[in-house]
């Protein structure tokens, strides 16, 4: 089993670095925005965010039998995570230093939204419920966001005969593809029975690693899933407010 993990995915290249990694928190994750929100949506309503309801189950992560079975595993090894940002494989390098990214995506969601609200000039008024007092009437608030998080599935597929051998030469021998989906309410604070819309979001995407190259692959799948869909659910709910 050890044999096999060494040389699995990301960690095969990553002991090439045998070094010390940083920890990022994912409620601060730095996100790229290239859209804003038109002016006659913007508004000064004042919106409450929750945490993601968890629903990914109770399935950790799964490693495929091939993995293990000696004859075949040469030609493939294989797994699903279903919580990749409780792993360590959110892994970037900034400057030639190793950086981590960790926390809870369902509790740090509110901190990204409320984030891109702003710099998408949605509203300044944004709140996550975290950082309010827990006995706080919501009625205090013109809008709830709330939503379930239903997936996020990061596969690996790794082949050490003959592409981990070529990986020398450049061929990428580590195949990645996630995918994710949440689901997202708005309410208005004086009616929580009826939601104004809910609306689910999908991303799906994959990628190659090498021996030398895009080693952050898993790092940049997550983030780009998150720069792809939180500006559509923020137009959304822009559309949905008066």
């Amino acid at each position: 089993m050890k044999r096999i993990v060494g040389f699995f995915a990301v960690s095969a290249v990553l002991l090439m670095s045998n070094c010390a990694y940083r920890a990022q928190q994912l409620n601060s994750l730095p996100l790229n925005i290239d859209r804003s929100i038109d002016n006659r949506n913007q508004t000064d309503k004042s919106f409450l965010v929750y945490p993601l309801i968890d629903l990914r189950g109770a399935t950790y992560s799964f490693w495929y039998p091939t993995s293990f079975i000696p004859p075949i595993n040469p030609f493939h090894i294989g797994r699903y995570v279903r919580y990749p940002e409780s792993v360590g494989i959110l892994k970037q390098y900034t400057g030639g230093k190793p950086i981590v990214t960790v926390g809870s995506l369902p509790t740090s969601f509110p901190h990204l939204l409320a984030s891109m609200m702003r710099e998408m000039r949605l509203t300044n008024n944004v709140t996550p419920i975290d950082q309010i007092n827990t006995k706080a009437d919501i009625t205090g608030f013109d809008y709830v966001i709330m939503g379930k998080l239903t997936k996020t599935e990061m596969k690996e597929h790794a082949n050490v005969i003959p592409l981990g051998v070529l990986s020398y030469i450049g061929a990428p021998f580590v195949f990645v593809k996630y995918e994710t989906e949440f689901e997202l309410e708005l309410y208005k604070s004086t009616d929580m029975d009826n939601p104004i819309f809910k609306q689910k979001y999908a991303y799906s995407d994959n990628g190659a690693i090498g021996l030398y190259y895009n080693m952050s692959k898993y790092y940049e799948l997550f983030v780009e899933s998150l720069e792809k869909t939180l500006p559509d659910a923020i137009k959304d709910i822009a559309q949905n407010v008066n």
